[in-house]
């Protein structure tokens, strides 16, 4: 069993361990097993220079105070354990270590384990990361010489015109006015040539459309006499078919008036024959009755009424 004094002293150390890992932006654990003397004093010396606080520490003490900080590194508190912490600067922790760990590989078992960064744990390879980057010096240098380069051109640039000799300057703003007045002149004429483009482009547009106007209006004029001929054309057909009726009614009509003729012939053709034969057979009555003469004397003045009236009715037929 420890003594109270040996338990105290241990706890101290823990509760101070534990100050420093909280008040520590990054920390990193290595095995310092194979480094010898000379490696190791170099190796301080450029973590004092960098502001790193580099310490061998015990695997159960570093458990007990990672473990109330919050961090877990069981099982990295293997073998020999060295732990650098520091307040700000990640990247030179990281850099310094990095080089000897490449440094003293073939000769020494220096190597890297685990570290924290931000509160958050880290591996190798983040470690590796973070020391492959420019320090915390080459930054600001760069940030400055990114800062600096204009007021530099600037000054330059003012030191370049003190020297020039007034008569060059002279020149060179006549070069300057003379380029500006044929800049402008060119312009002008651009915004000129631009605007003949602009009018010859509306007068090409307006002739053309007067002639597709032109164009739309002989077509419809050329439409409309199309439709008066059909028109026309549609009507000579009507009045040729009325001329073809009338032709028709009056060929008809003649037709009906030669009918009537010929029956009105017909008829009077068969009464005269009626008649004839009737004046033959009263003479032969005649012949064998002498004794009515009186009576012949009629009929044959009745003929001659008959044929009379006879011809009367052929005339009548004729006209009509």
């Amino acid at each position: 069993m420890p003594s109270e004094k040996s338990l105290k002293a241990k706890q101290r150390f823990v509760s101070e361990l534990v100050d420093k890992i909280k008040s520590s932006n990054v920390g990193i654990l290595v095995s310092y097993k194979g480094i010898n003397v000379e490696n190791d004093t170099k190796l301080r010396r450029e973590m004092r220079e960098a502001g790193v606080n580099y310490f061998v520490v015990k695997n159960t003490m570093l458990r007990f105070a990672s473990k109330e900080v919050g961090y877990d590194f069981d099982e990295k508190l293997t073998g020999t354990t060295a732990l650098a912490l520091s307040p700000e600067d990640p990247v030179s922790v990281a850099k310094i270590l990095t080089k000897y760990a490449k440094k003293l590989k073939e000769n020494t078992e220096f190597t890297l384990k685990t570290g924290f960064l931000d509160g958050k744990i880290i591996d190798v390879d983040t470690i590796v990361e973070i020391g492959s980057l420019p320090s915390k010096e080459q930054l600001i240098g760069q940030l400055l010489s990114v800062l600096v380069a204009p007021i530099r051109g600037l000054a330059v640039a003012l030191n370049a015109v003190a020297e020039k000799d007034p008569k060059d300057t002279v020149a060179e703003k006549s070069s300057d006015v003379k380029n500006l007045v044929d800049a402008k002149t060119d312009e002008k004429a651009d915004v000129k040539a631009d605007t003949d483009k602009y009018v010859d482009v509306k007068v090409d547009n307006k002739v053309h459309a007067k002639k597709t106007t032109d164009a739309k209006k002989s077509v419809d004029n050329k439409s409309d006499q199309k439709s008066d001929t059909e028109k026309d054309t549609d009507a000579k057909p009507d009045k040729k078919v009325g001329v073809d009726k009338i032709l028709d009614v009056k060929v008809d009509n003649k037709v009906g008036t030669e009918k009537a003729t010929n029956f009105k012939k017909s008829t009077t053709t068969k009464s005269a024959i009626s008649e004839t034969d009737k004046s033959e057979k009263k003479p032969k009555d005649a012949a064998k009755k002498p004794a009515a003469k009186t009576v012949s004397s009629d009929s044959s003045a009745k003929k001659t009424t008959k044929s009379k009236t006879t011809d009367k009715a052929e005339k009548e037929a004729s006209k009509s």
